[in-house]
Formats: C-alpha cells, structure tokens, sequence
C-alpha cells in the first residue's frame, strides 16, 4: 500500500500537480532542476512527522512539495516499517 502511495505522489510531482509548502520563509526554492524522486521522499517524510506531530519536519526541511488532492494516514505507520517501505522503493 505505502509503495502504491509513492507512486502515486511521484506521479503528481512529475506532471506538476502539486503546491509548494514553504518552511523556512527565508529561502526561496529553485525548482528548475527538479528532481522528482528525492521531492517524493521529502514529502513522504514530512507526511510521516506531521501525522506523528514530530517537529523535526520543521528543522530538517525548507519546502514541501504537496501533491494536490492527495493524503495518506501515517498514524498506524511506526517508523521501522515507513523506513523499511523507502528502502524497498530505494532498491
């Protein structure tokens, strides 16, 4: 299911249907180099920290890209089994 939910959020950031979450109000993301897999991952991450309202997401991030229309429940999610699906997609 989590591979599946990657899909489709990489999907979205290829084809542009997505808004950018600014976090560090400081920076200003250049997406012309956009690399679509390393944003998938970004943002999965960050779903995962916001739905287990961990705050790093704020430290570790500057921006988001969050694909329209499209949400997942991380909650019943612990994080061996969320890092065991990104090393899987990652192979």
């Amino acid at each position: 299911m989590l591979k599946e939910y990657f899909n489709l959020v990489y999907e979205k950031i290829k084809n542009n249907d997505y808004d950018i979450l600014i976090i560090n109000q400081t920076i200003d993301p250049t997406l012309s180099k956009l690399d679509v897999y390393s944003e998938t991952i970004n943002y999965l991450c960050f779903e995962w920290m916001e739905d287990h309202n961990d705050n790093r997401r704020f430290e570790l991030l500057d921006y988001v890209l969050k694909p329209n229309n499209s949400d997942f429940d991380f909650t019943t999610i612990d994080f061996p089994d969320f890092f065991e699906m990104l090393t899987e997609i990652k192979s």
